[in-house]
C-alpha cells in the first residue's frame, strides 16, 4: 500500500492560474536536449583550462624553435595573447561555479529547515488529543514553511455537524466565504473526492488534507509568493501528517462512542435482571400479607422482608446514579477520629454479620483524625464489607485495622472468605464486573475507588484464593493520635463481636 502522503500529491489550486506542476515534473529540471546548469559550467571551465594548457604548449614550442617560419611565430604570438583571455574566462567561470554551489547550499539549508519543522510538527501532532489543537499546529507550520502572510485550516471528522477552523474569521476568509467553503467541503466529502475548492480568493492556494482516500479538509495559504515544487512537497507531507492524525482522532471518538453504547447496553441488561429479583420478592410478600391469614409475628416478618427488598432496590438506584454522575462529587468534609469512623461502620455492618455467624473485630493502631465526607466514605467501606459478607461462610471473621504510615492513615478491611483469583484481580474495579456474588450489579467497587480517590487517597488489594481478601483504604491524615498513649505503651485494642 502506498503511504497516504503519496495520494496527496496533486495540484495546488490557485484562482485564475494554472496548477503548479506535480513534483515529478520539476519546473527547475532541464528541458530535453539541454544540460543542467551546473554541468554546463563545469564543462566550460574544463574547456577554458584546456585552452590555457594548449596556449602554454604552443608558447613552449615557439621558444624552442627560434628559427621558425614567420607564420609559426605569428601563431605563437596569437597563443600568447590568448593566455590572459583564457585565464580571465577561467576566473569568471570559477566565480559562476562558486555562486551556483552557494545557491545549492542555501537550497539544501532550506530543505533541512523544512524537514526539521515537519519533524517538530509530527511530534506535536502525536501528542495532540483534540482536533482543534491539530488544526492550530498545522496552520502555524504551513505559514512558517511557505512564508505566506496567513494560513488557515478547515476540517471535519466523523459525524460532527459542521467543520471547524484553526482560527477566527479574518479576510480573505470572511464568515460568508467560510460558509461557502464549508458547504463545498461537505459535498466533496460526500463524493469522496480529494480535490481543492472550486472558487478561492485572489492569491490564495489550497492543499487538500486527506487520508485513505477520504477528504478531511484543506490548508489555505493567503499572500506570499508562488509555491515552488520543493515547497509543495513539504506542504503535501504536512497535509499527510494532519490527515493521519485526524483519522486517528476520529477512530478514537468512534471507539469511545462504541464503548459508551456497549456500557449502557450492559447496564440496562444488568439493571433489568437484578431489579426483577427484589420486585418479585416484594410482590410475593405483599400478596401473602393481603391474601393469607397470618399471625401478627408472621405478618411483621413479611413486612420486614418487603422493607429489606425495597432497601435493596434503593441501593441499586443509588449505585446507578453514582456511576452515571461521572465527574467528581462535592464532598462535605468534616474532621473526625478514626475510632469514631470505624465504630459507625461496626454498628452498620455487625448485625448482618452476626446473623450469619460471622465475627467482627477491630484493632486501632491509629486513632487520630481524618477529614472525610462521612456518608460517602462509609458507603465505600460498606461496599467492601458487603462483598466480604457474600464471600464468607458461617464462622468467618471480618477484621478492621488502622495504622499511621507516611502521612496517611491506612485502614485494612480483611475477610477470611474464598479469595479472588489472581487473573480476576485487575478487573475488580471495572463497572458491572461481578464474581461469585448472588446479588448486586457490579458497580460497588468502581464507586468505592472513585470515593476514595476523591478524598485524595488510594485503595490497594491483596487476595489469595482459599485464604481471604484484604482491601486497604489509604487516606490523608493528621498523624497526632487522639488520646495517644505515653511512649512505650501500645494502643491497639481488639474488640471481638459479642
Amino acid at each position: 500500500m502506498r503511504p497516504a502522503v503519496a495520494r496527496l500529491r496533486g495540484p495546488c489550486y490557485n484562482r485564475g492560474k494554472d496548477p503548479l506542476p506535480p513534483p515529478e515534473h520539476d519546473a527547475a529540471a532541464p528541458r530535453p536536449g539541454r544540460l543542467p546548469h551546473r554541468l554546463g559550467l563545469q564543462i566550460r571551465f574544463a574547456l577554458a583550462i584546456a585552452v590555457v594548457v594548449a596556449s602554454l604548449v604552443g608558447l613552449a614550442v615557439a621558444a624552442v624553435d627560434a628559427h621558425a617560419a614567420p607564420p609559426v611565430a605569428g601563431a605563437a604570438a596569437a597563443v600568447m595573447l590568448a593566455v590572459p583571455v583564457s585565464v580571465l574566462l577561467a576566473r569568471r567561470l570559477a566565480r559562476a561555479l562558486s555562486a551556483e554551489q552557494a545557491r545549492e547550499h542555501e537550497l539544501l539549508e532550506r530543505r533541512t529547515r523544512g524537514l526539521q519543522r515537519l519533524h517538530e510538527v509530527g511530534l506535536g501532532l502525536a501528542e495532540a488529543l483534540e482536533s482543534e489543537d491539530v488544526l492550530g499546529l498545522v496552520a502555524e507550520a504551513a505559514r512558517a514553511l511557505s512564508g505566506a502572510e496567513q494560513a488557515q485550516v478547515v476540517a471535519q471528522i466523523g459525524s460532527r455537524e459542521r467543520p471547524w477552523w484553526s482560527s477566527p474569521a479574518a479576510p480573505p476568509f470572511t464568515i460568508e466565504r467560510r460558509k461557502a467553503l464549508e458547504a463545498e467541503l461537505g459535498r466533496r466529502r460526500a463524493e469522496r473526492a480529494v480535490v481543492g475548492p472550486a472558487d478561492l480568493p485572489q492569491s490564495t492556494r489550497a492543499v487538500p488534507v486527506a487520508h485513505g482516500g477520504a477528504l478531511f479538509g484543506w490548508i489555505f495559504l493567503a499572500g506570499g509568493g508562488e509555491l515552488s515544487p520543493e515547497m509543495y512537497g513539504l506542504l503535501s507531507i504536512l497535509a499527510g501528517q494532519a490527515g493521519t492524525t485526524l483519522r486517528n482522532i476520529q477512530l478514537l471518538e468512534e471507539r469511545l462512542e462504541s464503548e459508551r453504547l456497549s456500557t449502557i447496553g450492559r447496564m440496562i441488561s444488568t439493571i433489568v435482571h437484578d431489579f426483577r429479583n427484589p420486585m418479585t420478592a416484594i410482590r410475593g410478600y405483599a400478596a401473602m400479607i393481603e391474601e393469607v391469614e397470618l399471625g401478627p409475628e408472621r405478618r411483621k416478618q413479611c413486612a420486614h422482608l418487603v422493607v429489606e427488598e425495597t432497601d435493596r432496590l434503593n441501593g441499586m438506584i443509588d449505585e446507578i446514579l453514582e456511576f452515571t454522575r461521572g465527574g467528581p462529587s462535592r464532598l462535605k468534609r468534616r474532621a473526625m477520629g478514626v475510632d469514631e469512623l470505624l465504630s459507625k461502620l461496626q454498628r452498620l455492618i455487625e448485625p448482618d454479620m452476626a446473623s450469619r455467624g460471622i465475627r467482627f473485630t477491630s484493632e486501632l493502631g491509629y486513632a487520630g483524625t481524618v477529614s472525610v465526607d462521612l456518608d460517602r466514605i462509609l458507603r465505600a467501606m460498606l461496599n467492601i464489607a458487603s462483598n466480604a459478607l457474600d464471600a464468607m461462610e458461617a464462622g468467618g471473621t471480618f477484621a478492621v485495622r488502622s495504622r499511621g504510615q507516611d502521612g496517611l492513615v491506612e485502614i485494612d478491611l480483611a475477610d477470611t472468605g474464598r479469595g479472588i483469583p489472581a487473573e480476576l484481580q485487575p478487573r475488580i474495579y471495572e463497572p458491572f464486573f461481578t464474581h461469585g456474588k448472588p446479588r448486586g450489579i457490579g458497580l460497588g467497587m468502581s464507586i468505592t475507588r472513585k470515593i476514595v480517590e476523591e478524598h485524595g487517597g488510594r485503595i490497594r488489594l491483596q487476595s489469595e484464593v482459599g485464604r481471604g481478601t484484604t482491601f486497604t483504604v489509604c487516606l490523608p491524615a493528621d498523624l497526632v493520635p487522639v488520646g495517644a498513649p505515653p511512649s512505650g505503651e501500645s494502643l491497639p485494642v481488639s474488640r471481638p463481636a459479642s
